[in-house]
């Protein structure tokens, strides 16, 4: 639940985003996620989570599956350059807490461990408390996808592959 509340808190860490075209266009994207994923994964369960007040923009799912948890938040901005800026101070946000930790122990530390565009124009994996997760911007929008649950999951497997199902949803929709 805290790796939730952490994914949670990134999305509004990326900026409160003030998209003031379509207000269906996020409503339609929800809906292509719920359904592309939906097919692709077969058997999950799907919540979906209110945004923290005054977040604008904001659409964040659950899905689970027995004791596994997969999160993916998604946040639109009202421009791909207010989005490219937001991503990139994310990942510097990143990169400073990897240099202090290492700095602290002494030993490298690091949080982002891989770089990618395969799921859009920019993204990377990186270390969510224990979790793997997949941070990726296509266009205007920001996608975390994470594993809150189980707390000890070191496999970034589901969410790289909810994060190829989020990607299709692009594609649809």
């Amino acid at each position: 639940m805290r790796t939730l509340m952490i994914g949670i808190a990134l999305v509004v860490l990326l900026g409160n985003a003030q998209a003031q075209s379509d207000p269906d266009e996020l409503a339609k994207l929800k809906d292509s996620v719920k359904e592309t994923v939906g097919k692709e994964m077969q058997g999950w369960t799907y919540r979906s989570i209110e945004p923290i007040q005054g977040s604008k923009g904001v659409i964040i799912q659950q899905w689970q599956l027995n004791d596994i948890i997969v999160s993916v938040a998604v946040t639109r901005y009202e421009k791909d350059s207010q989005a490219e800026n937001a991503f990139r101070e994310f990942k510097a946000h990143l990169r400073v807490e990897e240099n202090a930790r290492t700095n602290n122990h002494g030993k490298p530390f690091h949080l982002i461990k891989e770089d990618s565009k395969a799921w859009g124009d920019e993204g990377f994996v990186w270390d969510v408390i224990g979790s793997e997760a997949v941070a990726f911007r296509k266009g205007r929008f920001i996608v975390n996808v994470s594993v809150p649950q189980p707390q000890s999951n070191k496999d970034v497997f589901f969410s790289r592959k909810f994060a190829e199902h989020v990607v299709k949803a692009f594609k649809d929709q």
